[in-house]
């Protein structure tokens, strides 16, 4: 006489073995339909599913500010060269950081490279950047090269969104007074 135990485990592995051997066919169906360029998609089940290229761009993103960070301390330490490598670092994450543009155009501005400086600047600010540094910079860089009428125009740009910004009040007033000595002679 069989034991009834014994039955139900030959069940058991029996089924077992069928899921498996489904499991396998529909894994080989799969394999086939990709292979021959047909897409299958299957019902949302779970929570919300974020594509990897999602998750790549933001943590690309992450990365890029966590290295713009890094890069603005030893800005303020005074190691623009250090600061430079991590703000291109971050550059290398994300091409369109407006905050490593402007850390490295300020960090070659700190060093007197200016025509360096100058295209980052420049670049940071057309990104969004906003900061008045960044606007006074690029105006002393175009005093510097001798033009007054874009100096001028940059220092009246950071007094439309910080009107009492001193430092771009004095710098307007003595390039206006430079800019008219010159006209009179």
């Amino acid at each position: 006489m069989r034991s009834y135990l014994f039955e139900d485990f030959q069940r058991i592995v029996n089924i077992i073995i069928y899921i498996a051997v489904i499991g396998i066919i529909i894994a080989f169906v799969v394999v086939f339909l990709k292979n021959n360029g047909i897409e299958i998609s299957l019902p949302q089940i779970g929570p919300k599913y974020t594509s990897p290229k999602r998750i790549e761009k933001r943590n690309l993103t992450q990365k890029s500010e966590y290295y713009s960070n890094k890069g603005y301390s030893e800005y303020k330490f005074g190691n623009y060269s250090k600061a430079i490598d991590l703000f291109e670092d971050a550059l290398a994450l994300n091409a369109r950081n407006a905050t490593a543009h402007y850390g490295i155009g300020a960090s070659y501005f700190k060093m007197h490279s200016y025509d360096r400086a100058a295209g980052y600047l420049r670049y940071a600010i057309l990104l969004g950047y906003n900061d008045p540094e960044a606007y006074i910079m690029l105006a002393t860089i175009y005093e510097y090269n001798g033009y007054l009428e874009r100096a001028i125009k940059y220092n009246k740009k950071v007094l439309k969104f910080d009107p009492s910004n001193y430092k771009a009040r004095r710098n307007i007033d003595n390039l206006t007074q430079r800019l008219n000595n010159l006209k009179r002679k």
